[in-house]
């Protein structure tokens, strides 16, 4: 089963997008590419969505692979929008992910310490 959600791409100010880098998007790199309006947020911004092709051609743009990595994260880890109690929820539409990762199925304390 997929959850109704609207994929389009929505307006966000900045402040609005540091909010979902700081408190949704952790991950350093989407963090990042969220804030500076790099990746493209979709639906809401309480349930925000990202599309896997735009981060799949965001990693790659520099030239390397990245983004095929962020593609096996993305579709792997964050498919699924999660509750207050961790349980997920129906499929997200086709192409999609949530940016909402604590509590996410790949959500994990600390970092690498890489950044």
């Amino acid at each position: 089963m997929t959850i109704e959600a609207d994929c389009k791409k929505i307006q966000l100010s900045v402040t609005e997008r540091q909010a979902i880098a700081e408190k949704k998007a952790t991950c350093p790199f989407i963090a990042a590419a969220v804030a500076t309006d790099d990746l493209p947020v979709r639906n809401s911004i309480t349930e925000p969505l990202a599309s896997v092709d735009d981060v799949t051609h965001l990693g790659n743009s520099g030239g390397g692979d990245l983004g095929e990595i962020l593609e096996i994260f993305a579709k792997g880890n964050h498919v699924r929008f999660f509750d207050d109690s961790g349980k997920p929820s129906a499929l997200l539409p086709a192409g999609h992910f949530s940016l909402d990762f604590p509590g996410s199925q790949g959500s994990h304390p600390g970092h690498s310490s890489i950044f």
